[in-house]
């Protein structure tokens, strides 16, 4: 167990009360097993900083700054990031061991992210980005494109006077910018010229613009709320990549908790508590990189359209033979088996593999299960510590196995939240037609296309699931 002292952290800003920060921070303290840590949300404004900061104690091991405290952040901390010199603005500040603190901005970290994973983005030659607005979020856009290959920027703004910031920024940067007023602007041009587009003005703004700002291929929309916004409706009908200001918030933080407590961050774990506390609206996938972390071998593409057959009634026996083969290996060592996934679910379509929920007193002992399955054929596929101690093994029929099985291994205390989701969304599904029929609906119609991974897939399916969780928390019990 981990002997760290507890800690203290928090979100400050003006107002502060809608944060989703405590959700990120508090299921990582949780994960990492920081018993004793605690994240809270203060309300403070840009003058109140510098004396809220230097009144904490030691016990304190950073901040998360949201607006209107970004530019006192970085005024007030003792040592900067290059990047948050570059933006002229943190959102992190972090007690080091002399008592200062020092600053940074991950919000590029946001940017970038968001781009890479939810908008698909991938360095272009010679790229060309559009930034709507000028303001905060604006200079973290410029500085995260900058990371990302783009070499020049046209930045839209309604009044060019008001494009210092963004102006000061780029010339740190080292990125050629050219400053467009939004009354004479192309936007159709300048969208469909572009590589990316990143709006950081109100929906409000850009609404009669939509259609022309969905000419590029990938668009961040730091507007999130209410979903889907009309331009990434747009976006998605001209069949392009959205990302959001969601995508922003969950990637940002991943470094910041790693500055607050020296350890990775458990990212599954952070991003699947904002999606269920964001009722699951985004899907919010994760990096390539979390993939390859994550599974034990090559990450070999699937890159071929998903296989959704219609239900095999001959599903249950295959789930039973499998039961009894897995209980007869490990004996007493298998706490509970249950058939789970499409595949337990009468009536609906799914890909033809029998997914099998299996309970032993500790996933990380591997050495107690993990060599008896081998004997059995299955082998070890995917390890998540940070994710409930999650561990998947399989077996397929291309190695000599009757079916293809994946095997999900939990405990039933680290891993009760997601065991309880897995049944509940089971349960449900045999039990209402009409949510099973839908489910099915959408799973076909993500069948159709064309997926570099089949966990792509399965986080295309988020919002539906999660939408169809919520009505089934109200009638089953968890």
């Amino acid at each position: 167990m981990p002997t760290d002292p507890p800690r203290r952290a928090a979100v400050i800003g003006s107002p502060v009360a809608h944060s989703l920060s405590p959700v990120l921070h508090g299921a990582a303290f949780a994960a990492l097993g920081l018993d004793g840590w605690t994240y809270e949300r203060i309300e403070c404004d840009a003058d109140g900083l510098p004396a809220l900061a230097s009144s904490l104690g030691p016990e304190w091991t950073g901040l998360s700054v949201t607006m209107p405290g970004k530019h006192a952040a970085l005024t007030f901390a003792s040592v900067a990031s290059a990047r948050a010199l570059a933006v002229g603005a943190a959102n992190t500040l972090v007690r080091q061991p002399s008592g200062e603190w020092h600053a940074d901005c991950t919000d590029v970290d946001g940017v970038v992210g968001a781009l890479r994973t939810a908008g698909g983005y991938t360095p272009v030659p010679g790229a060309r980005g559009v930034v709507l607005g000028a303001g905060g979020t604006a200079c973290a856009a410029l500085a995260g494109l900058a990371e990302l290959g783009v070499r020049s920027v046209s930045v839209v703004v309604r009044d060019p006077a008001r494009a210092e910031s963004a102006i000061a920024c780029a010339e740190r940067l080292r990125l050629p910018i050219d400053i467009v007023p939004w009354s004479s602007a192309d936007f159709g041009a300048l969208a469909g010229n572009a590589a990316v587009v990143v709006n950081t003005a109100p929906a409000a703004a850009i609404e009669h613009l939509v259609s022309l700002l969905a000419r590029a291929p990938v668009v961040l929309d730091v507007i999130y709320h209410p979903w889907p916004t009309t331009l990434a409706t747009a976006v998605q009908d001209a069949a392009g990549k959205i990302a959001t200001g969601l995508d922003m918030l969950l990637h940002q933080s991943f470094s910041q908790s790693e500055q607050f407590t020296g350890r990775p961050a458990p990212r599954v774990a952070m991003r699947d508590a904002l999606r269920a506390t964001t009722g699951g609206v985004l899907p919010l996938p994760l990096t390539e990189t979390n993939l390859a972390a994550t599974t034990i071998g090559d990450l070999t593409p699937y890159a071929v359209e998903i296989l959704i057959e219609d239900y095999n009634p001959a599903w249950p026996a295959w789930y039973a033979a499998e039961e009894e083969t897995i209980a007869a290996a490990l004996g007493p060592a298998a706490l509970r088996i249950e058939h789970t996934g499409s595949t337990s679910v009468p009536g609906l379509p799914a890909k033809p593999i029998i997914d099998i929920l299996l309970l032993v007193p500790d996933p990380a002992d591997e050495d107690a299960y993990v060599p008896v399955l081998e004997k059995v054929g299955y082998e070890l596929r995917v390890r998540e510590p940070d994710w409930y101690d999650h561990r998947m093994l399989r077996r397929r029929t291309e190695t000599g196995a009757p079916y293809n099985v994946n095997l999900h291994v939990f405990a039933p205390t680290s891993g009760k939240t997601e065991i309880g989701r897995m049944l509940r969304f089971r349960d449900w599904l045999r039990q209402n037609p009409t949510d099973r029929d839908h489910y099915a609906a959408v799973k076909r119609d993500l069948a159709t296309r064309s997926w570099k991974h089949v966990q792509n897939y399965a986080d295309a399916k988020t919002t539906t699931i999660e939408q169809i969780l919520t009505r089934a928390q109200s009638r089953l019990n968890p």
